[in-house]
């Protein structure tokens, strides 16, 4: 749908607990559809594997509000208060003692909370695949 994200994350490791928080822009860049909006939200999750890689099960879960643009449902209605989870397995690779590109998949649920009847006016759903790099103290 040429949609580009903007955002970021963070989280610490304390033992195999992972927390943090993230937010994110969502726009269209064609400009075609007119959908636009953002999220924010918590990380929770746990490291199962700790060295000489690192495995993380993540949870990303947040609100939001999103425009459908020009994609008005059947009562005119074109913006939505959203809930977002995904759920990722996430493989790093430790560089250096503070670098790790982070390779990572899963898959991700949006949908309306208002107005409407909840993920039946607005869904969408989606695998997710992709590259995070992240800086901290890795061992």
């Amino acid at each position: 749908m040429g949609l580009a994200y903007y955002g970021g994350y963070g989280y610490g490791v304390h033992g195999r607990n992972i927390t943090g928080g993230f937010g994110f822009a969502v726009t269209d860049t064609d400009g075609d559809t007119g959908i636009a909006g953002g999220f924010g939200g918590v990380i929770n999750g746990v490291r199962l594997v700790h060295w000489p890689v690192t495995v993380s099960l993540i949870s990303w879960t947040a609100v939001g509000g999103i425009s459908t643009g020009n994609l008005e449902d059947e009562d005119g209605i074109d913006g939505f208060f959203a809930f977002m989870e995904e759920i990722t397995l996430e493989l790093g690779i430790p560089i250096n003692r503070w670098f790790m590109p982070t390779l990572y998949a899963g898959y991700q649920v949006a949908g309306n909370l208002i107005p409407g009847t909840p993920f039946e006016d607005f869904l969408v759903y989606t695998p997710v695949v992709g590259v995070r790099v992240a800086w901290g103290k890795f061992y």
